[in-house]
């Protein structure tokens, strides 16, 4: 099972336009891309921040679990800013339209 991370793309294209009993095989990550699918199938994750355009007869999306070979790190969590309320007023705009 493979990965394909297409993370600074905007458009993708997953087949060429071929048909056929060939299916994609593998995790599609396209966070920032619409996705046109024309391969005739997908065993695998489909990962897309845009629109998908599936455009292929007789096919079908197999939802597979992504199963790396080995652990992924986990990445850190940023801590949150301290939005407390303070008891001494703020002090005014130095810029902006409330400045003047």
């Amino acid at each position: 099972h493979r990965f394909r991370n297409f993370y600074d793309a905007t458009s993708v294209e997953i087949g060429g336009g071929l048909n056929g009993n060939g299916e994609f095989i593998g995790t599609i990550l396209a966070p920032f891309a619409d996705l046109e699918f024309t391969a005739p199938g997908q065993s695998g994750r489909t990962i897309v921040g845009g629109d998908v355009t599936h455009d292929a007869y007789g096919s079908e999306f197999h939802n597979i679990d992504f199963d790396p070979p080995c652990d992924l790190p986990i990445p850190p969590i940023p801590e949150c800013p301290n939005t407390s309320p303070t008891s001494a007023p703020t002090s005014a705009p130095t810029s902006g339209p409330m400045s003047s």
